[in-house]
């Protein structure tokens, strides 16, 4: 797999980041595709991180980011869009914003560092474009890295030291990091349609184009019907957004499952990714237990690694490259088979 990760905020939560400050909230007063768009405050705690699972040298990201401001307090030049720390949090390199121009700028280091690139136009304040984010993490000459906006090139780096620890590679992400320099007020605005590449494998391992998220919700029974309610029909108990964990659908027998239909994709034409499914689960004994997210696409289940639960209720993503449905499993996803797509869980 080679996407790494993928939010529209669709689920309507902040829950997809591994750390995310008060002052980010899902939000469906601005979106750029779907129902939903993270808001950041333009505050101290405006700051969403995620942790990837290993080092990653190179590295492809997608926005969407409808800029408001930066705020007016504090002396700092620079907001961080994208900041990357290595895996002992050493700053490494980011993609910054001038807080007065709005130009686009690749800085290794932190904001105080060494600048490598200035973009040639300016990020439109009030209203939605597309950041894409290429850059390879290498000292010397070795490195790169070039930025997009709505598709066109703004920075090419094609040689250049961006590597500024020790270590090669980055491992977490952070987004409308708070500027250096006295400044108590970070990115101001909403981020939609979040996506990260490597560049191993065969599918998702290069720029990752000007798309977006879109939610299916579920709309009601599918194929396999063997979970129980917790009061009431078991798709009224799950089909909120966002989750609630007041109803439910269970079992305590292993291998009983349930599936549910889903909405049809809105755009009509276009290349599908990847899918990405949200399984919010919980044990109702202290005892751990484990579940499974399940896919069926053309009559065939899609089913994934089993993930040990506890009385705290988590949320499991996972994202799916291909589908299930095709020979192998190794076929691209295409709007058809994503539009008969049954989406549930089964106990393990």
């Amino acid at each position: 797999m080679t996407r790494l990760f993928t939010t529209g905020a669709e689920a309507g939560s902040t829950e997809i980041f591994s750390t995310v400050g008060a002052g980010v909230t899902a939000s469906t007063a601005r979106q750029r595709t779907g129902a939903y768009s993270f808001l950041f405050s333009g505050g101290s705690t405006g700051v969403a991180s995620i942790t990837l699972s290993a080092d990653k040298t190179s590295l492809y990201f997608r926005m969407g980011l409808y800029l408001t401001g930066s705020g007016v307090s504090g002396s700092a030049t620079y907001c961080s869009l994208i900041h990357l720390r290595d895996n002992a949090a050493g700053d490494q390199i980011c993609l910054c914003f001038n807080r007065t121009t709005y130009t686009l700028h690749v800085i290794r280091g932190t904001w105080s560092g060494t600048i490598l690139g200035t973009s040639v136009n300016t990020i439109p304040l009030n209203a939605w474009c597309c950041i894409e984010w290429y850059v390879k993490i290498d000292d010397g000459v070795a490195g790169a890295s070039t930025v997009k906006m709505d598709g066109f090139p703004e920075i090419t780096i094609p040689a250049a030291d961006t590597k500024a620890t020790a270590v090669a590679g980055a491992r977490t992400v952070v987004l409308g990091w708070v500027a250096s320099g006295g400044s108590s007020t970070g990115l101001a605005g909403n981020i939609d349609d979040l996506a990260i590449n490597d560049d191993a494998g065969a599918v998702n391992n290069s720029w990752i184009g000007r798309g977006g998220v879109v939610p299916l919700l579920l709309t009601g029974p599918g194929t396999y019907t063997d979970l129980h309610a917790s009061e009431g029909d078991p798709f009224e108990c799950i089909n909120e957004v966002p989750a609630s964990d007041t109803d439910y659908v269970y079992d305590a027998v292993v291998n009983q499952k349930s599936t549910f239909a889903l909405t049809n994709l809105v755009p009509t034409t276009g290349n599908i990714a990847c899918i990405v499914t949200n399984l919010r689960a919980a044990a109702s004994l202290a005892a751990s237990r484990n579940v499974a997210r399940l896919l069926r696409s053309n009559g065939v289940d899609g089913q994934g690694a089993d993930v040990g639960i506890d009385v705290s209720y988590k949320t499991i993503v996972e994202t799916i490259e291909t589908d299930p449905g095709t020979p192998g499993g190794t076929g691209a996803w295409t709007i058809d088979r994503v539009n008969a797509l049954e989406a549930g869980m089964v106990v393990r």
